[in-house]
Order: C-alpha cells, then structure tokens, then sequence
C-alpha cells in the first residue's frame, strides 16, 4: 500500500517567502539601528574617561584655563589653540588639524563654519573639537560664577567644551546621534552636556549624559515620556 506524501504546493512556497521577506524588510533595518546605536554608546562610553583624564592631566600640570599666563585679553582662538598644544600629548593622534576640519571633523556648523574650533583625529578612529572662551569671558564667568546657557544651570564657571564624534567621518554625523558634548567647568570640571552634578534631575533629558547613564538613545524617539528616575527607556 503506497503512503501518501504530504507535500506544499508551489503557490505555498511563494507565500512563505514572501511572509519571511516582509518580516525580514520590517526587522532588518530595526536591528541595524540597534546594532548601530550599541557601538556609538560603547564608542562613548570608551572615549569619555580618555578625555576625562586627558582634561584633568592638562589641569594638573597648566592649570584650569582661567589660571592659565594669558594675557587678559587673550582671544578665544589664542585660549583654544593653547588647549590644543597642552592635551595632544595624552591622546594618540593621527592627525591635529588645529582651526581647520579637513581631515579630522566631519560636517557638523557649529564646528565647521566657526574656526575658533581646533580639531584633531584620533587613532580609535573618533574626532574631537576643542573650544575654549577668551580669557575675559572666562574670568567673567568664573568671577560671577556663571553657568552654561544651555543645560539648566549644572556647569558653574563656565570655560570651554570638548565635542566629538564618537565614528569619526562614518554614521550619521550628527548631534545626539553620534556627536556628543562635554563641558568644561570651574567647579565640577569635565560635565556631560545634560547632565546636573547634583544628581540628575527629572527632566534633565539631553544627549551625552543620557546615553552614558542610561546606555541609549532614546532621547531621539520618547524625550517627553523619559524621566531620570522613573522610566529611563521607551519600552
């Protein structure tokens, strides 16, 4: 007695492939975010203690920028090019491109278009942008002890600010993305932009301290629904 074959037919097949490649057209560019966003917040994570410690050694043996010997006018691009000679030397550079972006900064206008920024490319492949304040807005800020205009009061003495590009020229170039800030502050020191000091606060939601703290980007999807101490993710 002949058994009987089960078997799909053709018309089966071709609805099954074709279910696997509308899946697969819904997930695949969700995982390549995904996968893409984890290397940018390790990128991050990686290089934010390099530059914290890069910052810190140029303090120990110079001084803060406010206590640097320039004279008390010395102009922005003086303060910035004085950085840039005093931190190159605890990083490993492939290319110090000073108040220029060809080769070292991808596009990005606060960088590109304003060369009072010193920028430089670092062997790990990231970029970082140097800016520094003249010496009279410095002291000025420091005297009154004066905070950044842009993250609700967490840098006191307000002096300069370290940007860079976690991927150098790849990615998506752009702020919050894979371009992150940190400041430069009299009394706290080195400062992820958004982030408070004190202790976070619930509605300081912002790029660099965000993605260190909570390991995410989610900021670019839900910023009105996240919270520091109640929901640090969309899901």
């Amino acid at each position: 007695m002949l058994k009987k074959i089960f078997a799909f037919s053709l018309s089966e097949v071709l609805v099954v492939v074709g279910i696997i490649g509308v899946v697969a057209a819904l997930t695949l560019p969700n995982l390549s975010h995904n996968v893409e966003e984890r290397k940018c917040i390790s990128a991050l994570r990686k290089i934010y203690p390099e530059i914290e410690n890069a910052y810190q050694q140029v303090v120990a043996e110079y001084g803060r920028p406010v206590e640097w010997p320039a004279a008390a006018d010395a102009s922005s691009n003086k303060m910035t090019d004085y950085m840039n000679e005093f931190i190159q030397k605890y990083f490993s550079i492939i290319k110090n491109c000073g108040r220029s972006t060809k080769g070292c900064f991808p596009s990005y206008n606060n960088v590109e278009n304003d060369t009072t920024y010193s920028n430089m490319l670092l062997k790990d492949g990231a970029s970082l942008s140097i800016f520094v304040g003249g010496m009279s807005a410095i002291r000025n800020n420091v005297n009154n002890h004066g905070t950044s205009a842009n993250d609700d009061n967490f840098c006191h003495g307000y002096m300069g600010k370290f940007i860079v590009d976690v991927n150098g020229p790849q990615g998506e170039n752009q702020p919050g993305y894979d371009i992150f800030e940190f400041y430069m502050c009299y009394d706290e020191g080195l400062v992820a932009d958004g982030d408070n000091p004190a202790g976070p606060t619930a509605t300081a939601v912002s790029g660099t301290a965000w993605a260190l703290k909570a390991g995410n980007r989610d900021y670019l999807k839900c910023a009105n629904q996240l919270n520091w101490n109640t929901k640090r993710s969309c899901k």
